[in-house]
């Protein structure tokens, strides 16, 4: 081709795409001279009046569209190069178009790619020239090949055999360029049992002169096996020979992915996780599907959710902020994943884990997935523990050990559900565990309770081994106290060497292993209260049998030091000797009453102490000497509480 100007009509109803093309085309070509408009008609009176060398038209157009354009310039210019740019691909219209004598089909894609290969087409397109009528139906079929994808023409001269392969059923095939196939190779290549119904197929459009279809199994000559639908339409030449025209598509991968989408859908359909689908187009954006897990786990069938916005699962107690949020989500095209409570067809609570996903195909929204879950229990876990945290608060500031079974057994209730429960203490001769609280349910169930032997009794034997147990039927255990008792299952959960706290219920097998679990983090927070309350007892117990003994003591001193080397207690003849006020040394350390040395070997002592050690030692201050002796105070429980230092004056 010369190196002149190339005159392009362009045809599109979109202007600015008409002018986006043109922008790429001429600076990809300098020799473009384009031109542009928005209607067939206008585009018809251009070509009339200097007729361009090449027109490039889309193909949806209101009033004539892209197809009938072309029609109406064939009928006077046959030869005109015309294009169709389209962002409609189908074998339907591509079709149409060859059969309307298209030069070329380009189907409009992403980026700036589809112009350099617009300006490719066009430039070819004004080259070349249909020298023959076989040249032209080998370039239809070839670019019917191009745009279609996965899919060759052919064609059959029924005369004398001949066969025509487009590039697209070569590579489909797997010859090269150059290798042909005779009518009876090509039947070879179709699988054995397929080739009778070819050849019916075949044989029934030479005969009716209509289009007829198949799809039959191909083999490539690589051995591969492929699916192809083959569409062969009759036509005779203007030299009146019979050829049978067609296109081979190779849909394969197709169905490939129609039997991933059943198995898909019957995984979705199986999934033990409840599914639903909305369809984003409706403006309500009802449910299009759900799998039978949603309708297990909400009660409600299909025919009671299809159609529906799924909020007919809200009900009174339905958080507003967390549906306000859903919602949020929903219209910004953005997943979420949040917690509410839900209400079941029976009208049940549960809690719901939704999460809500955006679904898009080809970058357009088609529907929203909705998985769910019921974590009803998790909800309650999370509760249980919540209101354990906080029944363990109120234990810290309980003061005896009634307080602490009061407390306790109103947890075991309210928390974790067990209606009828009890706390035992066991006696000073550690012979019976004595009922000291019990809830009401108790008295009517069970008709209350009773005091229990250590020895042989199942509540004793939870207190002897310190573990806990659960027992499904009572009455089957040789330890059981009464055979008769209304109560089938028990829950006992010690409480270190205080007692045990023990629930009933009336039916068999009521406790699983989260009411253990739950129950023996009760039972520790009861088991540091009441260590606590034993401690401060023996604590002031301390203190009052060494209160005479600090207030009276003769030629010295005597001070009583917490765990945190702070006097709780200070008396004797030497204390204002040694620069120290009783009514005020509450609460002071050495620091606030000894020079710094003196000060630092007397925590280091008192330290020691408070460890298990003892010292004596002698010091001088204000010039007197003085004998100290430092000694730990250990309470019931063999723990030592309190630290002694006795000072005395030596030369008195």
């Amino acid at each position: 081709m010369g190196r002149g100007r190339i005159r392009i009509l362009h045809v599109d109803d979109e202007p600015d795409v008409a002018d986006l093309a043109k922008t790429f085309l001429e600076r990809n070509n300098a020799r473009f001279d384009i031109t542009t408009t928005d209607t067939a008609a206008d585009g018809l009176e251009i070509i009339h009046t200097r007729p361009p060398d090449c027109v490039v038209s889309d193909y949806n157009m209101p009033g004539t569209d892209g197809l009938e354009f072309l029609q109406t310039v064939r009928e006077s210019y046959p030869d005109l190069p015309f294009i169709l740019f389209t962002g409609k691909g189908s074998e339907a219209v591509a079709s149409d178009a060859i059969a309307a004598d298209v030069t070329d089909y380009l189907q409009k894609r992403r980026g700036t790619e589809q112009y350099e290969l617009l300006a490719n087409r066009i430039e070819n397109a004004v080259r070349a020239r249909r020298e023959t009528e076989r040249a032209n139906r080998q370039g239809h079929l070839m670019r019917l090949t191009e745009f279609a994808g996965d899919t060759g023409g052919f064609e059959v001269n029924m005369d004398t055999r001949e066969v025509l392969l487009t590039d697209g059923t070569c590579r489909l095939v797997g010859l090269s360029d150059e290798e042909t196939l005779s009518v009876a190779a090509a039947l070879e290549r179709y699988h054995p049992d397929d080739r009778a119904s070819v050849r019916r197929t075949a044989s029934r459009a030479v005969e009716t002169g209509e289009q007829t279809h198949g799809s039959w199994r191909l083999r490539t000559l690589d051995g591969t096996e492929r699916r192809v639908n083959v569409t062969m339409t009759p036509d005779t030449t203007r030299d009146g020979t019979t050829v049978l025209r067609g296109s081979i598509h190779d849909v394969t991968d197709r169905e490939e992915r129609r039997r991933e989408l059943r198995l898909l859908q019957q995984a979705i359909d199986d999934a033990d996780v409840p599914i639903t689908l909305a369809d984003p187009s409706e403006a309500d954006r009802p449910l299009v599907y759900v799998n039978e897990a949603f309708e297990e786990m909400t009660g409600y069938p299909p025919e009671r959710t299809l159609g529906r916005n799924c909020r007919f699962l809200q009900g009174e107690d339905t958080d507003p902020e967390t549906v306000a949020a859903i919602r949020d989500a929903i219209d910004d095209e953005e997943s979420i994943s949040v917690e509410l409570r839900n209400y079941r067809k029976d009208g049940t609570e549960f809690w719901n884990r939704l999460t809500v996903t955006p679904i898009y195909d080809d970058g357009e929204l088609v529907r929203y997935l909705g998985t769910q879950r019921d974590v009803t229990e998790q909800k309650t876990h999370e509760r249980r523990l919540t209101e354990l945290n906080r029944a363990a608060q109120t234990l810290l500031t309980a003061k005896t050990r009634q307080e602490i079974a009061e407390v306790g057994v109103e947890a075991a209730s309210s928390v974790l559900d067990l209606r009828a429960n009890a706390i035992h203490f066991s006696e000073a001769d550690d012979t019976r565990l004595v009922p000291v609280a019990h809830t009401d349910a108790v008295t009517s169930l069970a008709g209350g309770t009773t005091a229990l032997p250590v020895a042989d009794s199942i509540a004793g034997r939870v207190y002897r081994r310190g573990e806990p147990q659960a027992i499904g039927d009572v009455r089957a255990d040789p330890d059981v106290h009464d055979p008769e008792t209304n109560l089938r299952s028990y829950l006992y959960l010690p409480l270190g060497d205080h007692g045990v706290l023990i629930a009933g219920d009336e039916d068999e097998a009521a406790f699983d292993r989260q009411d253990v679990t739950l129950g023996e983090l009760l039972a520790g927070d009861l088991v540091a209260a009441l260590d606590r309350v034993g401690r401060e007892r023996d604590a002031r117990e301390i203190e009052t049998q060494h209160r005479t003994l600090i207030e009276n003591f003769p030629d010295g001193a005597v001070f009583l030091y917490d765990s945190d080397r702070r006097v709780v207690r200070a008396g004797g003849s030497e204390l204002s000797a040694l620069g120290v006020v009783p009514d005020t040394a509450e609460g002071t350390t050495p620091r606030d009453h000894f020079p710094p040395e003196i000060a630092d070997e007397l925590v280091g002592h008192l330290e020691d102490a408070l460890n298990g050690a003892e010292a004596t030692f002698e010091r001088g201050h204000e010039g007197t000497r003085y004998r100290v002796q430092i000694v730990p105070v250990r309470i019931d429980d063999g723990a030592t509480a309190y630290a002694m230092a006795v000072v005395q004056n030596v030369i008195a």
